[in-house]
């Protein structure tokens, strides 16, 4: 999974996206229709548990917008006009290679500059026992990372405060163990494969049908074993599950719940995120996912 492309933003080379159905045409559905099934796809009972899932934590489901901001991330397609997929352009490497954390090593404003093996964290934050950080930012507040997109909202924001933290806890411990000269390359080849496995153990055993994912283990892909493209239907459609998931309450901490479109509404990380709301840490705390269906919240 880790990526061979340039690690660069915004790329030259053609076939970004590709369709894995070019012989279809694209589906064509007047408004009234679209306003009716939207009507049907609203989720208005996400205070009812038999709508939860009893597996996926609601961290897991937002871990998904983590991972679809690591590998697409298109700047060029427009709600209005006709579209056209030859035109669309992937600012995103494909693979899992966390470039939204790292960006470019000659990017230097990602990095501290008083240990260039390690990323800069933002303002330190304190209340009561608990201790966080904020992700670096300029004079406007805005969140100072590769991908604008993980500081969007307060949960994923912390997520790439922690990969952050991560990254630099992986530079600690190989300063204590010896490490080879370049400490940085070690450090963020070994949080790329924890990353991995995090993904394939935690995210996709969880995601998955069993015997798909099963099988996938066993065997190894198919059809797509070396590819090279992301595929528009996977990046527009298939990969947002998550809208599915999406719960319309959702618990910070012991003290604070925010509604789904309260989670943006901040300009600094002055508010503690407790985990253990947000993942499942086995001690009954832990909010779930809503299921995979087709209600959005």
């Amino acid at each position: 999974m880790h990526s061979q492309q340039n690690p660069t933003f915004i790329t030259s080379e053609k076939d970004h996206f590709t369709r894995l159905f070019p012989e279809l045409d694209p589906l064509d559905v007047k408004d009234n229709r679209l306003w009716l099934l939207s009507q049907k796809m609203m989720d208005r009972g996400d205070c009812l548990p038999d709508g939860d899932s009893a597996t996926i934590s609601n961290g897991l489901a937002i871990f998904s917008q983590f991972l679809a901001h690591d590998i697409t991330f298109d700047s060029t397609s427009q709600f209005s006009g006709i579209q056209f997929v030859d035109r669309f352009q992937n600012d995103r490497t494909i693979n899992f290679d966390l470039d939204c954390l790292y960006g470019q090593k000659e990017q230097t404003f990602y990095y501290d500059a008083k240990d260039k093996d390690k990323l800069l964290l933002g303002k330190r934050f304190t209340a009561e026992d608990e201790e966080w950080y904020d992700l670096q930012r300029n004079a406007q507040c805005k969140a100072i990372i590769p991908d604008a997109r993980n500081d969007e909202n307060i949960i994923v924001s912390r997520m790439q405060v922690l990969f952050i933290r991560f990254h630099n806890r992986m530079v600690d411990w190989l300063r204590r163990n010896n490490c080879p000269a370049n400490v940085f390359k070690e450090a963020r080849k070994l949080v790329i494969w924890h990353y991995h496995w995090v993904i394939i153990y935690d995210y996709l055993k969880k995601m998955m049908d069993p015997t798909v994912f099963e099988d996938l283990m066993a065997n190894g892909s198919r059809y797509y074993t070396s590819p090279s493209t992301m595929p528009l239907e996977f990046s527009g459609a298939v990969f947002r599950v998550g809208h599915s998931q999406t719960r319309s309450r959702n618990r910070i901490n012991a003290n604070l719940e925010k509604r789904l479109f309260e989670l943006g509404f901040f300009s600094e990380m002055e508010q503690f995120v407790d985990w253990r709301y947000i993942f499942d840490f086995g001690d009954g705390r832990v909010q779930f996912a809503r299921k995979i269906d087709t209600k959005l919240a």
